[in-house]
């Protein structure tokens, strides 16, 4: 199932998508690199309706004059929704994207039937500016020498090789600046009071061997978040999807199939050993 791009005009600017497939609507949020379609956008189009957010400032897109941090990158998404006349949705937000997911279940949770926070870096107050480049690869991969299959190519559908420019994962120098910007390394304080108001049953996957957000966060989900369900899969680093993906599209599939009925209940465990 292939994902066609789209642009969706709000009063702040344009946005980016990619959207395809039949089914209940499953909208993702990228990480800090920008979207990337990949094998799993593709795999989830099979049964769901993907919109894909290539979110404002990332990807070579437009920074929203109003759009200062990522609780206003969650009302850009909302609106976009609503415009593309999306009612009921699920959410898939990924490091970055699971904060703005986290806002979006804040804000939005009375349209949204499920949120997976996929390593959400809502906990992380350090900068990425501060890591050193050659560190990042070793931080974020359990198994950093299989680096080289693991990124797809930009707008590409497969598992292509490494980024042929010096931008790394995280994209160009002006957009790990934008990134810093939206994420204001606040730790989390900003979020953590409004956590206990989150409606939509919540997953938090984090892998046992995430060197850039300390899996550990995800137990504050649990705790604060009425029905969240915390899991840690085993020998993945951060980037879950690419370095185990069937197991992260399994666990996320039963999710959004069982929801309160989950498999790992409100207890944190270590899943597909």
């Amino acid at each position: 199932m292939e994902l066609a791009q789209e642009t969706v005009d709000l009063a702040g600017g344009p946005v980016t998508i990619e959207r395809g497939g039949t089914g209940p609507t499953l909208v993702m949020l990228h990480g800090g690199g920008g979207l990337r379609v990949s094998p799993l956008h593709l795999d989830l189009a099979d049964r769901f309706e993907v919109i894909a957010f290539q979110l404002p400032g990332f990807g070579g897109t437009v920074r929203h004059d109003d759009v200062a941090d990522t609780r206003d990158m969650a009302r850009v998404v909302s609106q976009s929704l609503r415009q593309l006349g999306v009612e009921r949705y699920s959410v898939l937000g990924e490091s970055f994207g699971g904060k703005v997911a986290t806002w979006l279940a804040i804000d939005d949770g009375e349209h949204i039937d499920a949120v997976v926070l996929e390593s959400p870096a809502t906990f992380r107050s350090e900068p990425l500016g501060s890591i050193p480049p050659e560190e990042i690869p070793g931080r974020m991969f359990a198994h950093p020498e299989r680096l080289a299959g693991l990124f797809p190519p930009p707008g590409g559908d497969g598992p292509g090789g490494p980024p042929t420019d010096d931008a790394g994962p995280y994209g160009p120098d002006d957009q790990r600046l934008w990134l810093d910007e939206l994420m204001g390394h606040s730790g989390g304080d900003d979020v953590l009071p409004h956590l206990g108001s989150i409606q939509p049953p919540v997953l938090a996957l984090f892998g046992t061997e995430d060197g850039m957000v300390d899996p550990e966060t995800g137990r504050i989900y649990r705790r604060e978040v009425p029905n969240c369900h915390y899991a840690l899969l085993y020998d993945a680093g951060h980037l879950l999807h690419l370095e185990r993906p069937e197991a992260f599209l399994e666990i996320v599939l039963d999710f959004l199939a069982r929801k309160g009925g989950f498999v790992a209940e409100a207890t944190s465990g270590v899943l597909y050993p």
